[in-house]
């Protein structure tokens, strides 16, 4: 398991927010204020099978876009406030 750094509660958690960020349109997922870390959700999603893809950075904040098939994630991290986001981007 790559996410073995996860707690029972921190997987719990990641793994639902995940599930609603794929299955409700313009849903995100705010990590802000958790212990989640953006390492832990980036090996989360890859050992559910996303690539990760793409990464973009600019000062503090930063981008990495997740692909499973036809499906894109976009996480967003801001490293000043520890802001932490999953989302669908828009088309």
């Amino acid at each position: 398991m790559l996410y073995k750094k996860l707690t029972k509660e921190e997987l719990a958690l990641v793994s639902k927010e995940v599930a609603k960020v794929i299955a409700l349109d313009n849903y995100e997922a705010n990590f802000t204020g958790t212990t989640i870390s953006p390492y832990n959700l980036q090996t989360y999603l890859i050992s559910q099978g996303f690539m990760d893809e793409i990464f973009d950075e600019n000062s503090t904040d930063y981008w990495r876009t997740f692909r499973k098939e036809e499906l894109i994630l976009e996480m967003y991290f801001e490293a000043e406030s520890f802001e932490l986001k999953l989302y669908r981007p828009e088309d």
